[in-house]
């Protein structure tokens, strides 16, 4: 996808001219996109799917796939829920069985593995 190369060449050329904006990035940010990975991972090749059958089923003007429409509403639909459902599952899923994770290392005497932290 074009749009995909400029903007990471445009992040690229921003950091190599003026380093600042990684701390920014290296932070808060990457840190919550770390966090939503493994639901992700999980979660995207069926959404994928989903949103494209769904999409290739309305019709709304475009004659195929291959459409520019197509692929920038499929991008922004795609993107959204996966976001979303990948956030859900973390707070829903993931962060309670870390936390009874850990509760069961402590009650056998075992020690649980540290979080990890970033440092700005």
């Amino acid at each position: 996808m074009p749009f995909a190369t400029i903007g990471f060449s445009l992040t690229v050329l921003i950091c190599w001219m003026d380093p600042r904006p990684i701390k920014h990035w290296a932070g808060k940010v990457l840190k919550h996109l770390g966090d939503l990975s493994y639901g992700l991972y999980l979660l995207h090749l069926p959404i994928a799917a989903l949103v494209s059958s769904m999409l290739y089923r309305v019709d709304i003007g475009w004659q195929s796939q291959r459409a520019v429409s197509f692929n920038i509403t499929f991008f922004c639909v795609y993107v959204a829920i996966s976001y979303v459902l990948a956030l859900a599952m973390y707070h829903w899923v993931e962060r309670p069985l870390i936390t009874r994770g850990r509760r069961i290392a402590a009650q056998i005497g075992r020690p649980a593995a540290a979080p990890v932290t970033v440092s700005t």
